[in-house]
């Protein structure tokens, strides 16, 4: 296999697959489940297999400059996207169904952790870290 380098959505996609992989074993050995967690697995059974094929195989799509979002490569993100957000529902709902709290404190977690992506985004940090 050729070397993983490290690209962001790369480690993203590691961490939440196996975050959800490990969320799915749990909720797997109840007997009866709750709507909520019904629907998390839901998610993760969407989101794990594609999240892990993210994190082996990145995207080669060969574009020229003035092209925009090709095709391959504009499904790729969309899909991204849709295992991305169906991972953070599917977690939302194994939160929520332990209460309100719990799930308001996933959601708080969730923003910030956006806000630091966002400001890491913008000053590079991903490149040479916070400066």
């Amino acid at each position: 296999m050729s070397e993983l380098k490290f690209l962001p959505w790369r480690f993203v996609s590691g961490a939440l697959a196996g975050a959800c992989f490990a969320a799915s074993i749990q909720i797997v050995t109840k007997d009866v489940l709750p709507r909520s967690l019904f629907a998390a697995i839901v998610c993760f059974a969407f989101s794990v297999p594609t999240l892990v094929v993210f994190f082996f195989y990145p995207p080669s799509f060969l574009r020229k400059k003035n092209e925009g979002m090709g095709g391959a490569y504009g499904r790729f993100h969309l899909l991204f996207l849709l295992s991305f957000a169906a991972a953070l529902v599917g977690l939302g709902c194994l939160f929520f169904s332990f209460g309100i709290l719990p799930g308001i404190t996933y959601l708080v977690a969730v923003v910030a952790a956006r806000w630091i992506v966002t400001a890491g985004s913008a000053h590079r940090a991903h490149e040479s870290g916070f400066r």
